[in-house]
């Protein structure tokens, strides 16, 4: 688990299969959301987790879980708000909610384009013990589902994962992008941004299957770590891909250009840096 306190642990639940080990990465968050249809999955897979919001237009989101999230605020004084998005077609769910979480950050409170201020205002009332949590400079960021379904789904999670750590509207409040870790089924992603950058990884999962690929343009990489090490290799789609690479060492050192995907398998668990 981070334990960084100077960071805000944020998870994210998306309408999609949660990853083998959710529930304890729900546990180690300061802030559990549910993304739209997201809030189903909290409510039938982990009733006990408190949700402290749920973004979203609500078209996927049942009445029975309404009342199920209803019931923990009534039955256990839990501090959660429904924050209604506009229907925007040209931003998906997640894109909402890291919009809300990138604006919550350092500021304790929501506000902006496609957030109701009304609601704004809720969640500073209702959240009133986690404003020292949301004043904390940092963000980390656990998405839970969004590598499995439907491809166009897939490629749009990381369309915004690339989005959320590489733009400069999406900084946290101490200037620097979120950190953003994706956890599927079957495997995790992260962005690797340009620079040199080190990925600390458990050592039970020395071994795992990983790759790295670029995102829309070509990126000249470098690394160690890896049984098959890239020395200034050019990347690019229509051309070489380190897929299906292995894990050779519990550091994996990178060197990159432009933007770069970090997929490792969920056979062993990953330990974000």
């Amino acid at each position: 688990a981070r334990q960084d306190r100077a960071c805000l642990r944020v998870a994210l639940v998306l309408n999609t299969e949660p990853p083998p080990h959710a529930l304890e990465l729900l546990r180690t968050a300061d802030v559990v959301i549910g993304v739209d249809g997201g809030a189903n999955v909290l409510a039938s897979r982990f009733p006990t987790v408190a949700a402290h919001a749920v973004v979203g237009d609500f078209d996927s989101v049942s009445e029975r879980t309404c009342a199920h999230f209803e019931s923990q605020l009534q039955d256990k004084g839990v501090d959660c708000v429904e924050l209604r998005m506009e229907r925007d077609q040209d931003t998906t769910d997640l894109q909402k909610a890291l919009s809300v979480v990138t604006q919550w950050n350092g500021r304790g409170h929501l506000c902006g384009e496609g957030v109701d201020v009304a609601g704004a205002q809720a969640v500073m009332a209702m959240h009133g013990s986690l404003l020292p949590l949301l004043a904390r400079p940092s963000l980390d960021i656990t998405v839970l589902g969004g590598l499995e379904g439907r491809l166009d789904h897939t490629f749009q999670a990381l369309n915004t994962l690339l989005i959320y750590t590489t733009a400069e509207g999406a900084r946290c409040a101490n200037g620097q992008p979120p950190s953003i870790h994706v956890y599927g089924s079957t495997s995790n992603a992260r962005i690797v941004p340009p620079g040199k950058h080190c990925i600390q990884v458990d050592t039970g999962e020395v071994g795992a299957t990983c790759g790295l690929m670029p995102l829309g343009t070509r990126a000249t990489v470098s690394t160690e770590g890896l049984k098959w090490n890239l020395c200034e290799h050019a990347l690019v789609w229509g051309g070489l891909m380190s897929t299906s690479n292995k894990i050779a060492s519990p550091q994996v050192d990178v060197e990159t250009d432009q933007p770069l995907v970090w997929t490792v398998t969920t056979s062993c668990r990953d330990s974000p840096p």
